[in-house]
């Protein structure tokens, strides 16, 4: 997928690559997700949730990641759950210190990096 997001500043460091396989799909996101850029990260995410598909997104390459960020998880994990699926989380550091922070491990399904 290979998107960049912008900010008033200039550009803010955001790419994720999406590779389908038989039985999954992995989102690997990298940079920052936050205000900056949630459209392209949301469409990203959106485009990830194939029916019927297990869904992975590797986080361990995010150096970044606000509120923002956390929502568009949890809006994701919503979607895919209503539809009987679910969203598997590889956190990495930075997001995985969110997630506890925050208390939402028991509404995202984090595995190990």
């Amino acid at each position: 997928m290979a998107t960049t997001g912008t900010a008033a500043l200039g550009p803010v460091p955001y790419s994720s690559d999406l590779s389908v396989r038989p039985d999954h799909v992995v989102l690997t996101l990298l940079g920052e997700l936050d205000l900056a850029t949630c459209d392209v990260a949301g469409s990203d995410m959106t485009a990830a949730e194939a029916p019927g598909m297990r869904v992975v997104m590797d986080l361990s390459g995010v150096t970044f990641m606000c509120s923002t960020g956390l929502n568009l998880l949890l809006q994701s994990s919503g979607r895919l759950r209503g539809r009987g699926q679910t969203l598997e989380l590889v956190p990495g550091d930075v997001c995985g210190r969110l997630i506890r922070l925050s208390g939402l491990e028991e509404h995202l399904l984090a595995t190990a990096a």
